[in-house]
């Protein structure tokens, strides 16, 4: 479910960043916007090209995590499967008992320099 807000504010901007970071209404970045985002910031490459390595980046990435081995993107993070075991589980809807299957899911641990600068930026530090 996405909550989207208008606000009013007579100020500037960073008023309305600052409140979105004090409630936390935060967009969410689609791939469209990823690749769109970064091929403003590099003009000499074609809209084509910056979705071509998008595309590549993470097919390398699903790929890696598919043969269980660790993707590590330095100063980004690292992303490995972890096991979640089999239990037993409730269906919601009539509370009766369900076995749910063990299973394999990505798991992405943030490196320290993202850490540390999505912490700065949303404690307002990085303003």
């Amino acid at each position: 479910t996405k909550v989207s807000i208008g606000i009013s504010v007579a100020g500037n901007y960073n008023n309305i960043l600052k409140l979105q970071r004090r409630f936390r209404f935060f967009d969410t970045m689609t791939k469209n916007q990823l690749i769109e985002a970064l091929s403003k910031r590099q003009p000499d490459l074609s809209l084509q090209d910056v979705r071509l390595a998008v595309d590549i980046i993470l097919e390398s990435i699903s790929s890696g995590l598919a043969q269980d081995k660790r993707v590590e993107i330095r100063g980004f993070g690292s992303l490995t499967l972890r096991y979640r075991e089999q239990r037993s589980g409730r269906n919601p809807k009539t509370g009766e008992p369900v076995h749910v299957e063990g299973k394999y899911f990505p798991y992405f641990k943030p490196g320290r320099e993202l850490r540390e600068r999505v912490n700065s930026s949303v404690s307002g530090d990085g303003d």
